[in-house]
């Protein structure tokens, strides 16, 4: 797991992996958490520390390297990362049972684009 405060490369992969396509949003964050393979990211979280609230985004795993744990360690990860007692997170259809079996709860259904609204208080 490498620690990013850069966007630049993050972004760069977000890019190339066409998260936006899975409705993953690609814009900057305070930090990035970082899974790795033979020194190349396969996987990434954002954290945008706030005020009174934490946002987790920018949450992507390569296709190739998903189901193999690696979004659950990115996950855990990033919330070890955070500062503030609220966290909250957009998360897709694919992601959001990562996000309550950490103890999420749902805020927000799914909207028509399968993204829903979680929040963890710590």
């Amino acid at each position: 797991m490498m620690i990013y405060t850069s966007n630049e490369e993050v972004l760069e992969f977000l890019k190339r992996n066409k998260a936006n396509n899975e409705q993953v949003d690609i814009s900057t964050a305070s930090e990035w958490c970082c899974a790795m393979v033979e020194n190349q990211i396969v996987g990434v979280i954002g954290i945008i520390h706030g005020q009174h609230t934490d946002r987790i985004k920018g949450f992507f795993v390569e296709k190739d390297h998903r189901k193999c744990g690696i979004g659950t360690e990115l996950l855990r990860e990033a919330l070890i990362r955070t500062k503030n007692k609220r966290v909250t997170a957009f998360c897709t259809r694919n992601s959001e049972q990562l996000f309550l079996n950490e103890r999420f709860h749902v805020v927000r259904e799914q909207n028509k684009y399968g993204i829903s609204f979680v929040e963890l208080k710590k």
